[in-house]
């Protein structure tokens, strides 16, 4: 294959599961000018007829069998007959975007890049979920930077030689450079090989670039990959050869002591993790081997406090401790301490948030009872104003009446003069003899006229009686007028 511009090599062992979206990833890339090595490291699965369906559909692919060394050795038989401008590395249960090759090769070629880095996306397929991350080369450079006509060494983004990923499938590789060096790291049944091979390339670099896009997707929940099945294998003690090698590494190429605390942290992390997530069976022996390890670093308390929490805890509990039980025990411990301190600032929060809560019932209350004292007083002396006012009202008609009774009593005293007066006057009309001749002819007219022989003569007794001046019994009866005098 003529002209090729990218070849990408693909270790395949038992991934019967991942490979055919591997493979489609690959052979349906933008960039068409690219070569597929598969090295097939001696799979037992069904992967070798997926490769061969697969090469039968496209002539780019490239199988080569051979048994099983492990992905290093099959990574370095690929790149041994790869014959593009640049490598590409990629795990069989793992896959491309699209237009991968095509961005990260033009980055290459723009820049003239020995090694282009790019960000990642892990993916969990049990929730369906991706998580971007890899190099965030953008914190190191200003926001303005073409990226496409930009390329720096590892010493302008010095974390990441030791303290990021260290995957080879990142990175898009100069054949030229990767193949100018007869040295590179790739050991057979070795795990964590990655490692010291990133460090040899980042180091050896003198130009790289950095593609920002979405490139590579990670498959994090595969059980059945070399890095998970390392948890539960004797190999997790390969990462004890690999430590020394990395400081092999920064030695021959005297970067030792200016990575000093870079490559004792790294150290610290990759024991450490290590030992956490390795099978129960390897544990003990495990961990005097870290504890030896560890006590051999030395740090001082200011080191100490530039680790993070999560090495720092690691790094001081194995120290403390002489035994894997008793680590265990002295982690119980301090969790059961860190829970009673949890409770003890939860209960802290608690009783002051009830003594806030209290508080503010009793200002609440305190506030509702003042409102009400104002309110009753308020009304109170509403009461008491409109009583005043009532009182005010009866004691003015009380004083009205009594000036009104007063004037009645002067007038019925008038009245009564007035009618004494009137009294006084039919007295004196009374005994004038024009008045008892007149009724006395008044009498006679009425008596004798219509009346009966005993009013008759009644009447002649009393009228001789007048005549002569004398009172009778018939006075009143004869005389009305003495009635209406008394």
């Amino acid at each position: 294959m003529e002209d090729v511009k990218v070849s990408i090599v693909i270790p395949v062992y038992n991934v019967q599961k991942y490979l055919r979206q591997c493979l489609d990833s690959v052979t349906n890339q933008t960039l068409k000018e690219i070569q597929i090595i598969c090295v097939n490291d001696g799979s037992t699965d069904g992967s070798p007829g997926i490769l061969e369906e697969y090469v039968q559909k496209d002539d780019r692919i490239i199988v080569i069998n051979q048994e099983n060394s492990g992905s290093a050795v099959a990574r370095e038989t690929g790149l041994k007959h790869s014959t593009g401008e640049y490598i590409e590395f990629v795990d069989a249960d793992d896959w491309l975007e699209l237009d991968a090759l095509e961005k990260t090769y033009e980055n290459a070629v723009s820049n003239d890049s020995d090694l282009v880095i790019f960000p990642f996306c892990r993916y969990d397929h049990r929730e369906d979920k991706f998580i971007k991350s890899g190099f965030t080369v953008e914190n190191f450079f200003e926001d303005t930077v073409d990226y496409n006509n930009f390329t720096f060494k590892i010493k302008d983004i010095k974390p990441f030689l030791l303290n990021g990923s260290f995957s080879v499938w990142f990175k898009l590789y100069k054949a030229d450079f990767i193949k100018g060096y007869d040295d590179f790291y790739f050991p057979t049944h070795m795990n964590f090989e990655d490692v010291p091979l990133h460090v040899q390339i980042m180091i050896r670099a003198n130009k790289i670039s950095f593609c920002p896009a979405k490139i590579y997707n990670y498959r994090t929940s595969n059980m059945d990959s070399l890095t998970n099945s390392v948890f539960i294998k004797e190999k997790v003690f390969d990462i004890f050869d690999i430590t020394d090698h990395v400081e092999k590494i920064l030695i021959d190429n005297n970067l030792r002591e200016e990575y000093d605390f870079e490559f004792t942290r790294f150290k610290i992390n990759q024991l450490g993790y290590w030992f956490q997530q390795c099978d129960e069976r390897f544990k003990e022996k495990l961990f005097f081997m870290v504890k030896q390890e560890f006590e051999a670093i030395k740090l001082s308390d200011d080191e100490i406090n530039k680790l993070n929490l999560g090495l720092r805890t690691i790094y001081l509990h194995i120290l403390a401790t002489n035994t894997l039980g008793e680590m265990v025990l002295f982690e119980e411990k301090l969790d059961l301490e860190e829970q009673l301190k949890q409770q003890k600032q939860q209960y802290t929060v608690q009783i002051k948030d009830m003594n806030e809560t209290f508080k503010n019932k009793f200002k609440e209350q305190r506030t509702t009872l003042e409102n009400t004292k104002a309110n009753y007083e308020e009304r109170i002396l509403n009461q008491k104003i409109s009583h005043e006012k009532v009182t005010k009202h009866n004691l003015e008609r009380i004083e009205n009446l009594l000036i009104a009774q007063r004037k009645y009593i002067t007038t019925i005293k008038s009245l009564e003069n007035h009618l004494n007066q009137i009294k006084t006057d039919l007295r004196k009309i009374l005994n004038t003899k024009p008045y008892r001749f007149a009724y006395f002819l008044h009498r006679f007219s009425y008596e004798f006229v219509k009346g009966d022989r005993t009013n008759k003569t009644d009447f002649l007794k009393w009228s001789l009686a007048q005549i002569s001046g004398k009172k009778t019994d018939n006075e009143s009866r004869y005389n009305p007028l003495r009635k209406l005098i008394r």
